[in-house]
């Protein structure tokens, strides 16, 4: 194979064709040929121009005391190639120009031989690649500023989509309920009359033992009814008829009290109550009764017997750590300080199917009869009213844990 190289690339032993210096002086990459000894015997414009030494001063320097490359730091990495016999291509290194800045070049090297195929020398070839490395560097930041931008928007889509669900859920419940209160004022009226006239009966029928006995049933079965309006027309509500300082604390106590006489024997109540909770504003009777609502649902939820616990602690939601709290019923929580308090049982669960369903106006899984469905619509309700959040977490088979978020006061009771 013949290797073409300039005059001053001539061995006195070994006879070469030249090809014109101003060939070679043109590539727009730095050229450069050393001898068998790295010194350096050809040098072109552009590599000048990169390293800062003009050709009369790099001719017969050693090639490390030019590029100052790392390659040259302990060991010349490219002879030690190339004095094995190969050729090296795209090696990215670092080199040090004559004003001492550090530039990153891609090197190729090749061996130098005569006709007999003799090595006479090295040939390196090197190309500046700032712009292109400043280019790679602000393609890899746009890169991640794109890879942000999009996690940010499917975040702000998750949020848009949680924040749909949750519109949809209030203008249901809302609608719900202004079905609820026309159905139960009606409803209300005509009961109203059922009740006078039955009392009208019971006088006409006093010394009718029997027919006695019919009103009465009658007369407790209105009245049942009665209640039931009465419940429907405090979801449609949510109102709250009186505003107090309330320390949870002391009204789980007695709500505590209250539940060991009323709940079966078998069901044994647990409390975990954190002794500086933050007091809260509200109905208390409102409060009790949602409370005690949470309870007799756990008692259905275990018909053998089992333990419910109820717990309170303080909770600070910072902005930062709201992604970190979901709700299953899509409330969409508010920074703050907050009273949850968790009423947990040891049940049966609630399948996950259901779980979005569970604070729906008469929705129940009770048996005909045994339920109206609006127990914990009401729970839902009251929390709501009183500017808070409720959620649930439930496992087939391991239980049921309701949390109810209460906005807190700063100053402890």
């Amino acid at each position: 194979m013949t290797t073409f190289l300039p005059h001053a690339f001539l061995d006195s032993e070994f006879s070469v064709e030249v090809v014109p210096e101003e060939i070679l002086a043109a590539i727009p990459n730095a050229v450069f040929a050393t001898d068998k000894n790295m010194r350096i015997i050809y040098f072109n414009k552009t590599a000048e121009q990169i390293t800062g030494f003009k050709k009369s001063e790099a001719i017969g320097m050693f090639c490390r005391d030019v590029i100052k490359s790392d390659l040259c730091e302990s060991q010349c990495l490219i002879k030690q190639a190339l004095d094995s016999g190969k050729s090296i291509f795209h090696v990215k290194t670092n080199i040090t120009n004559a004003e001492g800045e550090r530039l990153p070049v891609l090197v190729n090297t090749s061996l130098l031989r005569n006709k007999l195929g003799v090595i006479v020398g090295y040939l390196v070839i090197f190309q500046d690649i700032s712009d292109l490395q400043r280019t790679m560097e602000e393609l890899q930041h746009a890169k991640r500023m794109l890879v942000e931008k999009n996690r940010s928007l499917r975040l702000a889509y998750k949020e848009l989509k949680l924040t749909q669900q949750h519109l949809v859920e209030s203008q249901k419940m809302e609608s719900l309920g202004r079905l609820a209160g026309g159905v139960a004022h009606h409803f209300n009226n005509i009961l109203c009359g059922v009740l006078g006239y039955l009392e009208l009966l019971k006088n006409r029928v006093q010394y009718d033992k029997v027919s006695q006995t019919y009103v009465a049933k009658m007369e407790k079965s209105t009245l049942k009814a009665a209640e039931l309006i009465r419940k429907i027309l405090a979801f449609a509500q949510g109102a709250r008829t009186k505003i107090e300082k309330i320390n949870l604390n002391r009204l789980i106590m007695d709500l505590a009290t209250t539940l060991k006489e009323t709940l079966d024997a078998n069901i044994e109540i647990n409390l975990d109550l954190d002794p500086n909770i933050y007091p809260i504003e509200g109905d208390p009777n409102q409060i009790y009764h949602a409370l005690f609502n949470l309870c007799v649902n756990a008692q259905d939820a275990m018909p053998e017997g089992g333990q419910i616990t109820i717990k309170t602690e303080n909770k600070e939601i910072l902005p930062h750590s709201l992604s970190a709290v979901r709700f299953s019923s899509n409330a969409q929580l508010e920074p703050g300080r907050y009273v949850v308090i968790a009423v947990s049982d040891t049940g049966m669960g609630i399948k996950p199917e259901i779980q979005d369903k569970v604070f729906d106006p008469f929705f129940t899984t009770k048996e005909p009869g045994q339920g109206t469905g609006l127990g914990l619509s009401m729970v839902h309700g009251i929390v709501k009213a009183h500017g808070g959040y409720i959620d649930l977490k439930s496992f087939p088979g391991r239980g049921t844990t309701f949390y109810l978020y209460f906005p807190a006061k700063e100053l402890k009771i």
